[in-house]
């Protein structure tokens, strides 16, 4: 169940802009079956397999363009409604590794969609190449396995065999996400955190922020270890930059901001960038393309004194010493009163815990004991041929 998991979760992120659910629930075979071009709710299997005698050495295998047959039907003379899945061989893939298993997912996914594959010179698939302050890149519909940044491309890369736009590719055919991604996010509270998309690389993400003067801790990291997205962060006031965070890696980065700030709102802005260069004699990143996906940000406020009430009580005391001076036979009197204060400080904290939740996030939907929960949209279904001791059925899904 973790492999199954962690497959979901990599495969989720990749298409988490999109209107699309990838889910680990057995949608309805109507829920799958696109019968006319009215219908506006349909999708596909992604079968993970491994067996792959029947096929041949292979990785996996779809039907270009697959998702969106209309009326599709078993041949004559049976005639019957099919949804035609793509296939992905785990045993192929490193025994089953999750994160090569989650590639070709993703990459069999992409090809049922009407995407191509991303090679370099005469080679049909590009492994990628490696980029500055370690790790690298490579192409979703080229060869990712041994690279932790892979997004959707669009051929920019030196002797890249296709200049296919995945992104508006995908986009056309299953819409974008368009909820907490652009607007929606409600403001971010003390002791709480969020979860949001980027969902375009030409537009940032504003999150408003509320807090008590102190110190002000604010963490943004990528909703997945292996994440598309890279962003840069700012810490506004209005429209003044207080601070700017931009990551030291490209792969498994975080976002810190530490300020000292007066009560009041403040705005963290992420923007998605790229990465090095890409300057074909000097590659050593990518473009901010395809840099999109999930975040989460968190705030944490250490109050200032502001919270401290103090009462003084004053308490007076008179002391009367007389000294008697002999003049002329005469008596004269001199009183001197001291007065004491007392001072008393009470100091009163009050904490005030409210819990914030993003409105239909995928991190909040649960379905039954032992199920993953779902992401957003129409549907991608995975599923691996394994016997099931939970919610999953014979053809357990994966996402």
């Amino acid at each position: 169940l973790l492999n199954i998991g962690e497959i979901w979760e990599h495969v989720a992120e990749d298409f988490a802009p999109f209107g699309v659910d990838v889910t680990t629930e057995e949608p309805t075979f109507n829920e799958l079956w696109r019968s006319s071009y009215s219908d506006t709710e349909y999708g596909t299997h992604v079968v993970i397999s491994p067996t792959q005698d029947w096929y041949g050495s292979s990785g996996g295998v779809a039907y270009v363009g697959s998702f969106l047959w209309v009326n599709e039907r078993s041949p004559a003379p049976d005639l019957e409604p099919v949804v035609t899945p793509a296939y992905v061989f785990s045993d192929a893939l490193g025994g089953g590794y999750p994160k090569y298993v989650a590639e070709a997912a993703s990459h069999e996914a992409g090809h049922t969609l009407g995407l191509s594959h991303d090679g370099i010179g005469s080679q049909n698939y590009y492994g990628g190449h490696g980029v500055v302050g370690g790790g690298g890149w490579a192409p979703i519909m080229g060869v990712g396995y041994s690279q932790n940044v892979t997004q959707w491309s669009a051929g920019t890369y030196p002797g890249a065999t296709q200049q296919q736009d995945d992104i508006a590719i995908l986009s056309s055919r299953l819409g974008w996400l368009s909820g907490s991604s652009i607007a929606g996010l409600p403001t971010l509270t003390d002791g709480n955190e969020l979860i949001g998309t980027v969902e375009r690389s030409t537009a940032s993400v504003d999150v408003d922020i509320s807090v008590a003067a102190g110190q002000t801790s604010i963490a943004v990291v990528p909703e997945v270890p292996d994440s598309n997205l890279v962003v840069q962060a700012q810490l506004l006031s209005g429209s003044t930059v207080l601070s700017t965070a931009t990551p030291a890696t490209a792969g498994g980065w975080q976002l810190d901001f530490v300020e000292t700030l007066p009560a009041g709102s403040y705005t963290v802005r992420l923007t998605s960038i790229g990465w090095g260069s890409v300057e074909p004699d000097n590659l050593t990143g990518f473009p901010s393309y395809g840099s999109i996906g999930r975040f989460r940000i968190s705030l944490d406020v250490v109050p200032d004194d502001s919270g401290t009430t103090t009462t003084t009580a004053a308490t007076t005391s008179t002391t009367t010493t007389t000294t008697t001076t002999p003049t002329g036979g005469d008596t004269t009197t001199t009183t001197s009163t001291t007065t004491t204060t007392t001072s008393t400080t009470t100091t009163s904290t009050t904490t005030t815990t409210t819990t914030t939740v993003p409105p239909n996030d995928p991190m909040t939907t649960s379905g039954p004991a032992g199920c993953l929960p779902t992401s957003r949209g129409g549907w991608i279904g995975f599923s691996e041929q394994q016997a099931a001791d939970t919610c999953f059925s014979t053809a357990t899904r994966l996402g």
